[in-house]
């Protein structure tokens, strides 16, 4: 059964990124500091399967990001569905917020087509948007 819980610091211990993701606690620490963005993690019998973080950027507009583990990939359509239904309640009926937009990385087309089963449009491309310099699309949901 998967359940969203506020995240906390602990969360990260056992946790391993499907994507090699490098200074999470460092990165964590750094959001929860920050009192413009939420974080939840969600968990599927108490182990965490991703962690969800919400970035106010100002009224009613927020980037929602996303960081899988490994075990992300036992239980998908439960994922999904939990994901589906905190974007479209918790971030944008009970915050507020009447847009919502994502980055994915160019380089994952299963990334890209998850965004769009979310309900997320295409709405260009950000050139050398990350660290190591790769493009992202920039995907929006917008509230009408």
């Amino acid at each position: 059964m998967i359940k969203i819980a506020a995240f906390q610091l602990y969360h990260i211990g056992g946790f391993i990124p499907r994507d090699g993701y490098e200074n999470l606690e460092r990165d964590m620490r750094f959001n929860l500091a920050d009192p413009s963005r939420n974080l939840v993690s969600i968990l599927r019998d108490e182990e965490v399967i991703a962690i969800v973080g919400l970035n106010n950027l100002r009224p009613g507009v927020g980037e929602v990001w996303l960081i899988c583990s490994v075990l992300v990939e036992q239980c998908h359509i439960e994922f999904f569905k939990a994901v589906k239904n905190l974007v479209d309640i918790f971030v944008m009926e009970m915050m507020g917020l009447h847009r919502v937009h994502l980055a994915v990385d160019c380089r994952l087309p299963a990334n890209v087509k998850w965004a769009e089963r979310l309900g997320f449009t295409l709405e260009g491309t950000m050139r050398k948007y990350d660290v190591e310099g790769n493009d992202h699309y920039l995907f929006a949901k917008v509230r009408e």
